[in-house]
């Protein structure tokens, strides 16, 4: 995130979402899928994010409803 010059706050303000929230799922202590589909959106490759199956679900539905 640091190399595109991309923050948590960044984050926070693009998804509305409390920073220590964003902060929390960046450090896998939460699966907020609003801030996975972000950083995946910004580049992040899904292996460093070690996105939980059933959340990986939620995201696939999620996109094929949009």
């Amino acid at each position: 995130m640091l190399l595109k010059g991309i923050t948590g706050r960044d984050i926070a303000l693009a998804t509305g979402i409390a920073s220590s929230h964003v902060s929390a799922t960046i450090h896998g202590r939460k699966n907020l899928c609003l801030v996975l589909q972000h950083l995946l959106l910004c580049g992040c490759p899904a292996k460093l994010l070690a996105i939980p199956e059933r959340v990986m679900r939620r995201m696939a539905d999620q996109f094929m409803l949009d």
